[in-house]
């Protein structure tokens, strides 16, 4: 089991985390209803769709790609490789 935490919760993001971690990697998926729970959450592998990052976790930088109703605006490329969505460090 996968425990995820998202900064900026929505039913995009749920969608797109539960599609890539349950279907495709085969992973059972459950959301923490607030940080406090996440960080508590000794032993169990995490995953956080945040800023900053959270420590002892896998980190996926928020761009706002996965909120409801943000649309892409165009496509970057960054040593090659496309970009839908720019975050600071990169792309998410």
């Amino acid at each position: 089991m996968l425990l995820v935490f998202l900064e900026e919760p929505s039913a995009r993001a749920r969608y797109v985390v539960r599609h890539v971690t349950e279907r495709l990697l085969g992973l059972s998926v459950r959301f923490a209803a607030g940080l406090e729970e996440f960080r508590s959450a000794d032993g169990v592998p995490r995953l956080a769709y945040s800023d900053p990052p959270i420590p002892a976790t896998l980190h996926v930088p928020v761009s706002g790609a996965l909120a409801d109703g943000r649309k892409p605006q165009g496509v970057h490329l960054r040593e090659g490789v496309p970009e839908i969505f720019r975050t600071k460090d990169g792309h998410d």
